[in-house]
């Protein structure tokens, strides 16, 4: 599918964005998060500075981490410092200076120009955005994740066109549906039991099935509340 999407912009001589979940552990601050599962935080204003270290702001969910995160992050030695800036409710922000020499991040950008615009950490994974200049970068960069054996998954792309960006390939959420649920679901919603002057209704889809409409109601709602939960 990322191959096809690639052919796709190939067409096309335009700016892309695009989302990838990174699975990695040369970076300090992933190494460290991996620690607490309830910790979310995101990377922003981020600026290269000589001897391979970076200055950023990081943007910490408050949770009951969130404490024993700053420990670790001020025992690790590729931090040089850390100092708060703001507390607040429900999150908080910090400068942090750290040595990122072996990250794959900044072997991408020492190694390609590539360089990440905002990085958002959350279940194991970072979610890198990245803005590129064409489907040539963007074809570097997959080629330069594979070749390194990094994990990753692309979640969005999106194309720079006429002042704007559209969206061009986004990743669906799996859903793990049982066979009978997938099946009614599937046949309620081929026959118009979703339409607005709907064509079938319970009793019609249960007798397809050779089973009650109560039971056919409790295959679909369980197999909607799935769906609903990896959208919303």
């Amino acid at each position: 599918m990322v191959a096809g999407l690639v052919g796709d912009m190939a067409r096309h001589s335009s700016g892309v964005k695009a989302l990838v979940r990174l699975y990695i552990h040369s970076c300090p601050l992933a190494r460290i998060s991996r620690c607490y599962p309830e910790l979310e935080f995101r990377i922003q204003e981020k600026q290269m500075l000589p001897s391979s270290r970076v200055l950023a702001s990081l943007i910490v969910k408050q949770t009951r981490e969130t404490d024993d995160f700053f420990i670790g992050l001020n025992s690790c030695e590729e931090v040089k410092s850390l100092n708060l800036l703001y507390i607040g409710n429900d999150h908080c922000k910090v400068r942090i200076e750290f040595d990122c020499s072996s990250c794959m991040l900044f072997k991408l950008n020492e190694n390609l120009r590539i360089s990440s615009d905002c990085i958002y950490y959350k279940n194991g994974g970072m979610v890198v955005s990245f803005s590129l200049h064409s489907h040539e970068e963007f074809r570097s960069l997959l080629r330069y994740l594979k070749e390194e054996g990094i994990d990753f998954q692309v979640l969005e792309v999106k194309r720079y066109m006429d002042g704007f960006y559209s969206l061009i390939y986004e990743e669906v959420p799996p859903v793990n549906l049982t066979l009978k649920q997938l099946e009614i679901l599937r046949y309620a919603y081929r026959s118009g039991y979703f339409d607005r002057d709907r064509k079938v209704n319970l009793r019609d889809i249960a007798e397809h099935f050779g089973l009650s409409p109560a039971t056919v109601g409790v295959h679909m709602r369980a197999a909607l509340k799935k769906i609903l939960k990896n959208v919303i």
